[in-house]
């Protein structure tokens, strides 16, 4: 009898847990139901609201274009016109900062600014005037706090080719901290200029400007208002490696700044040249005459210019005042800068344009980076807009471009980043050595067309 009452009791237990476990899964049932329903509504909602913002922006956009055309049109019209007596007055833009002496040298009076902007005319009775109006920057959209709070909302980001940045860089191989560097390379990425640098490494001037005109004629960047150049270290180092008279070599950089110059001038460009800073092997008389002679010559054709040396003077002062130990303060191979002194050239640059910039270590990769920026919305493995990568039906996925398995070439982030040698798009994989223009040579033996690979260190003597 109690064997046949526990069983009937363990029975009724038995059916009461089956009812409550398929209850539970019911619910479950329904409640993923819900949240998948309410995952799409999201979606559809965020679609919706990044259309009407993206068309918000456009039309404001579109205005503030308008806007400032019509500025740089009342601007062109007033500068055709003539000005009294404009033969006789020297303009000169000064900065506030004190430059430091160069090691080594003279006591002759020394320039006290970053930045100079001279007249072709001879020079009568010195004057200080403003500098001219930079070109008026397009306002950035800013971030909704709605978007910034909410994980799955991400703000639209603009594909690369779409948003173009004003500034184009051009180098031999000194601005490469550009690309290098996490922290610059950053603030590159978040305001568009990736597009926009050309590295022409182990190029002398010539080189160099013969390079940029072709590539610029063949190829032109739209929305280009701003030519920031740096070159002429090559041409540099066969002062001390070749007994190249430090005045001849100042000439053919600058005849070489005049040439490039005047393409941007023709391509309406304001255009800004940063003169070479030190590098290991020259002796503070020699360069001494190489800054000399081209600033004398900047001036005369009314370049505008940055010195690299003082950047790297006011980082190493006042520990370091010597020529050589400055160079082992701001390069990292008695050649190029360290990041620290690039970031502070960047700045320096930006300032001459009237603009300022935060530099921040960034908490995303750069791979992860440009794959947002180029799809804000969809899937990260096969790149369709219209699911998210969890939700990707592809269970296994090629890249035709870096062979990964984790991508299409689609959406490859090595696709989408410049090559971190020539700093240009269409080839980079990964490896640096892949890039067309990795250890070119110039088959001429003279010495006026060497060129030195990057990577290359001067010895002191």
């Amino acid at each position: 009898m109690l064997c046949f009452q526990k069983q009937h009791i363990l029975q009724y237990i038995q059916n009461v847990l089956q009812q409550q476990h398929q209850t539970l899964l019911d619910v479950t049932q329904d409640v993923s139901k819900q949240c998948a329903d309410m995952r799409t509504m999201l979606l559809d909602m965020q679609h919706q609201v990044n259309q009407i913002e993206d068309t918000a922006r456009q039309v404001v956009t579109s205005a503030t274009q308008e806007h400032f055309a019509a500025i740089q049109h009342i601007q062109q019209y007033f500068n055709t016109q003539p000005t009294a007596s404009s033969s006789d007055t020297s303009f000169t833009t000064k900065s506030d900062i004190i430059t430091q002496p160069t090691p080594g040298s003279s006591s002759q009076p020394q320039s006290r600014s970053y930045t100079e902007v001279t007249a072709t005319q001879p020079l009568v009775q010195p004057e200080i005037a403003a500098s001219r109006i930079p070109a008026p920057q397009q306002p950035r959209p800013q971030t909704s706090q709605r978007r910034k709070l909410h994980p799955l909302i991400r703000d639209t980001k603009k594909m690369k080719h779409d948003h173009p940045s004003d500034i184009l860089f051009i180098s031999d191989s000194i601005f490469k901290f550009l690309i290098e560097d996490k922290v610059t390379f950053n603030y590159i990425l978040q305001n568009d200029h990736e597009q926009n640098i050309r590295l022409f490494r182990g190029h002398s001037a010539t080189q160099v400007v013969q390079a940029t005109i072709e590539h610029l004629t063949d190829t032109p960047l739209r929305g280009i208002t701003t030519m920031v150049s740096t070159f002429g270290t090559v041409d540099l180092t066969h002062i001390c490696r070749a007994d190249f008279e430090p005045a001849q070599v100042a000439h053919n950089v600058i005849d070489s700044v005049k040439q490039l110059s005047d393409f941007a001038q023709q391509s309406h460009y304001t255009f800004l040249y940063l003169l070479p800073g030190y590098i290991a092997g020259l002796t503070s008389a020699q360069y001494n005459t190489f800054r000399t002679t081209a600033e004398n010559a900047l001036k005369a054709h009314n370049i505008a210019f940055i010195r690299i040396s003082d950047i790297m003077t006011q980082l190493a002062s006042p520990v370091h005042t010597t020529l050589d130990t400055i160079v082992q303060h701001t390069t990292h191979d008695g050649i190029h800068l360290t990041f620290d002194t690039g970031q502070e050239t960047l700045k320096h640059i930006l300032a001459h344009f009237q603009q300022t910039c935060t530099l921040s270590t960034p908490t995303l990769s750069k791979e992860y980076y440009v794959a947002q920026k180029y799809l804000p919305v969809g899937c990260y493995k096969c790149g369709d807009k219209r699911h998210s990568k969890q939700r990707c039906p592809h269970a296994t996925v090629t890249c035709d471009w870096c062979q990964s398995n984790m991508h299409t070439q689609q959406i490859c982030p090595l696709k989408l980043l410049p090559c971190t040698h020539c700093a240009q798009f269409g080839h980079y994989r990964g490896n640096k050595r892949d890039c067309p223009l990795w250890k070119k040579r110039v088959c001429d033996t003279d010495l006026q067309h060497m060129s030195l690979d990057d990577t290359t260190q001067i010895k002191h003597p």
